[in-house]
């Protein structure tokens, strides 16, 4: 398994639409069974937000997408792949 991070500092524009490019590359080539993808941010400031109104034409079909902070805990080499950020 592959696993891809995307980081940008709010984690509602760079790194959602990199995610979703990236996704959508993989899933058209038929590879996503060798991929875990996911994308974090920075920062604390977007939390919970969804993506900027500049990439959400992007991201339309992606439902439940919200910001998130890559933190210490995740380290860089294992990150969780739908856990909320208990830290606000």
């Amino acid at each position: 398994m592959i696993s891809v991070l995307f980081v940008c500092h709010g984690n509602i524009c760079r790194s959602t639409l990199a995610e979703s490019v990236f996704t959508h590359k993989v899933i058209s080539l038929g590879l996503a069974h060798n991929f875990e993808i996911d994308s974090f941010a920075t920062s604390r400031e977007e939390i919970g937000n969804p993506p900027h109104y500049g990439t959400v034409n992007k991201l339309r079909e992606v439902e439940g997408l919200r910001a998130r902070r890559l933190h210490h805990r995740h380290g860089y080499c294992e990150y969780p792949q739908s856990e909320p950020d208990a830290e606000k």
